[in-house]
């Protein structure tokens, strides 16, 4: 089979990608062709289901990274989340944190407090506003992502998962910092 009868191959774009991957899998003795074509395809699909979703939050003039910090601040509740912890869930520079914060205090969905047990520690919290934002924003947001995989079974979405984790525990990543998931 030609690369032109290749049923999985839509668009001129697969095309062109197909094809360097013979190309490099003629020059170089370290390509693996599939595992590049997986690369591919798992880089291309994070892109497509991030843009979707993103548009929303353009919609709602609310970044990815604030999106993601406000669901964690969500889920630390009352108590909120040390600045330092922010970053290693987030996986994101601390200056980042301090400008993705920043703009979620401007906007009202969330403020700084200082530690009452331990004064050189910042806590970031949810505020109502913050809150009221995301019961607002959630339900649709959950439907897009439902939609991504509305073309999946309920075991090939099982089956996935197990894979992309694998792939994250097998796959030589560097891990986030000690505790950065953990709760106090």
């Amino acid at each position: 089979m030609t690369l032109r009868e290749d049923p999985h191959l839509q668009s001129k774009r697969d095309m062109y990608y197909a094809q360097a991957r013979l190309t490099y899998a003629k020059r170089y003795k370290t390509f693996n062709t599939l595992s590049m074509e997986t690369l591919f395809n798992l880089h291309q699909t994070y892109n497509r289901c991030a843009a979707k979703l993103s548009a929303s939050l353009v919609d709602e003039n609310m970044t990815f990274a604030g999106f993601n910090m406000l669901t964690i601040l969500l889920m630390h509740g009352a108590d909120g989340c040390p600045l330092n912890r922010l970053s290693g869930l987030l996986l994101v520079s601390q200056a980042n944190i301090t400008g993705i914060l920043d703009g979620l205090v401007r906007r009202g969905f969330a403020v700084r407090e200082d530690d009452p047990k331990d004064r050189r520690v910042i806590r970031a919290k949810i505020s109502k506003r913050g809150e009221a934002w995301l019961d607002h924003f959630l339900p649709a947001h959950f439907r897009r992502a439902n939609d991504l995989f509305s073309g999946l079974s309920p075991a090939e979405k099982k089956t996935l998962v197990k894979l992309l984790g694998k792939i994250r525990r097998e796959g030589n990543f560097p891990e986030p910092a000690d505790g950065a998931c953990a709760k106090e």
